[in-house]
C-alpha cells in the first residue's frame, strides 16, 4: 500500500506519518507487545511508554521521507503526487523537518522521565550537535545528490546512539 497502486500512500500528504509510525512506532512497540502481552502487563500505559520510547526513531524515519519529498518536490509535482511538501511549501517543509529531530529528542527526554527508558538513554542526547550540523546544512540545500544523505545519516547517528546508550542503560540498569 506504501509504494504500490494506482494512488500510494507515498504520494500523498501522509506518508511521512504512516513512513515514521510503522518503521519507527510499530516495529518496537510489536517487540515490546511479543515481550509484555503473554505476562499480562499489557496497558494503555505501556503504549504510551512505547511510543515515547521509539518518538526519537518515529520522528527521524518521518523526517528522512520529508527531506526525500523536499529534494523530490519538482518531481512529483510532475509525476501528479501530492506529498506533504505541495500542500505546505518548502519552507513550511523545512520547518517540519527541523521540529521533528526536535520532537524526537523531547519523546527520548520525555521516557526517560517516566522511566520507560533507562537513564542512560540520555547518552543519545550526545547526538544532537552532529544531527543538527546536518539539519542546518540540509535547510542550506535541498538537493537530493547533495544533501539527502544527510537526513540518512540523521537516522543512522541517532539511531545508532540510542541503541548503543539503550544497550548501556539495559547493562547497568541505570
Amino acid at each position: 500500500f506504501y509504494a504500490a497502486g494506482k494512488t500510494p500512500i507515498s504520494a500523498l500528504p501522509i506518508g511521512e506519518f504512516f513512513s515514521g509510525f510503522t518503521m519507527g512506532f510499530m516495529i518496537f512497540f510489536i517487540t515490546v507487545f511479543l515481550n509484555l502481552a503473554n505476562k499480562g502487563l499489557m496497558s494503555v500505559q505501556v503504549l504510551w511508554q512505547s511510543f515515547l520510547a521509539a518518538g526519537l526513531s518515529t520522528f527521524a524515519i518521518s523526517a528522512l521521507l520529508l527531506a526525500n519529498n523536499i529534494c523530490d518536490q519538482k518531481e512529483d509535482l510532475q509525476l501528479k503526487r501530492r506529498t506533504v511538501v505541495y500542500y505546505i511549501g518548502t519552507k513550511k517543509a523545512l520547518i517540519a523537518f527541523d521540529s521533528f529531530y526536535i520532537l524526537g529528542y523531547l519523546c527520548l527526554i520525555i521516557a526517560v522521565a517516566l522511566s520507560a527508558l533507562p537513564f542512560l538513554s540520555l547518552l543519545s542526547l550526545l547526538s544532537i550537535p552532529i544531527v543538527w550540523k546536518n539539519v542546518i546544512k540540509f535547510n542550506k540545500k535541498q538537493v537530493k545528490k547533495e544533501t539527502f544523505q544527510l537526513a540518512v545519516k540523521n537516522l543512522i547517528i541517532s539511531s545508532l546512539f540510542q541503541t548503543i546508550a539503550l544497550f548501556l542503560g539495559l547493562i547497568f540498569h541505570f
